[in-house]
């Protein structure tokens, strides 16, 4: 009778993510995070059909190209949003870590996800759900013959006193107030904003992993969802139609915090309000509005940066 193998972990949770390879940046997330990653290739090859007798399909299949791909979802987004944004950031990422509860000991276990280049960052806000912040990256391998196993790294039979504590999230909730160009904008249902890179990829010569992971540029975009469906102010136009005439304003939004924690403002500036339809639903009439956010403010001259040390911001997260 063979012995009974228990190569299970549970209750992982993200203990460190660091943002720029400084203490200063790192963010140390609370258990409400998760991390997914998966493993694949960039190509795959295959024959065609070559008259083998038997053979009904493709004779060889090949493929090349290891690529590591993960996704962080936290709700502790104040402790991870403002740092990613800050410095280096999102252009230099470093390892992700988290542990894992082995079952049937006391010992834990611990991933490390090595070189993840971020390459899509959103903040998701809304009156039926705490605010979640999530990241995506693309492992970049630093040698050439770096595998799926040198960029997630794992470990094993660690003592649960060299594992970090546990902390409180710092978390936000639904919205509560909202102005566009400084008209009021009530009954926020939800409020997105997604900053997606303009990413380049390759590998090649010798490379088993990706080996080229490059960021020329962000897009960043919102989309509203509101119950605002009368008039504003005492003219006849609707709160959207207004939002469509008058592009590349700021909106500013006020978040409840959870607990103890303040509430914040999150002001997102040069909005270019694309579309947005009128929802006859039950049990309110809903509006809803996609944007893009443009680099350049609407006095021509003044550029923006997403991220970085210094200079005018798209985003800016502060105290209310």
């Amino acid at each position: 009778m063979a012995a009974i193998v228990n190569k299970r972990v549970f209750d992982e949770v993200v203990h460190c993510a660091c943002w720029s390879g400084a203490d200063a940046n790192t963010a140390t997330l609370a258990g409400n995070s998760r991390i997914t990653v998966s493993r694949g290739f960039v190509d795959q090859i295959d024959s065609e059909e070559d008259g083998m007798v038997g053979a009904g399909g493709p004779a060889a299949v090949d493929q090349a190209g290891q690529i590591v791909r993960a996704t962080l979802i936290t709700r502790d987004i104040l402790k991870l949003i403002p740092k990613v944004l800050l410095g280096p950031g999102l252009e230099a990422n470093r390892d992700w870590v988290w542990y894992g509860r082995e079952s049937g000991a006391a010992t834990w276990s611990k991933a490390s996800l090595m070189y993840p280049v971020p390459i899509s960052l959103s903040m998701a806000f809304s009156r039926g759900n705490y605010a979640q912040g999530t990241i995506q990256a693309i492992c970049r391998a630093v040698n050439d013959s770096d595998t799926f196993a040198d960029l997630l790294k794992t470990e094993g039979g660690i003592a649960a006193g060299s594992v970090p504590a546990l902390v409180l999230a710092a978390s936000l909730w639904k919205p509560t107030a909202v102005t566009y160009n400084s008209i009021d904008v009530y009954h926020a249902m939800d409020f997105t904003v997604n900053a997606n890179a303009i990413v380049r990829q390759d590998y090649g010569d010798g490379d088993v992993a990706l080996s080229a992971v490059d960021i020329s540029g962000w897009q960043l975009s919102v989309a509203a969802t509101l119950r605002y469906a009368k008039e504003y102010a005492a003219t006849d136009a609707d709160i959207l139609a207004y939002m469509l005439a008058n592009p590349l304003k700021s909106l500013i939004v006020t978040l409840e915090g959870v607990g103890t924690q303040a509430a914040q403002t999150l002001t997102v500036k040069n909005i270019n309000w694309r579309e947005g339809g009128r929802d006859m639903q039950h049990p309110y009439t809903q509006v809803a509005a996609t944007g893009t956010c443009a680099y350049v403010d609407d006095d021509g001259t003044t550029t923006n940066v997403l991220t970085g040390d210094s200079g005018d911001r798209l985003l800016v997260f502060a105290a209310a």
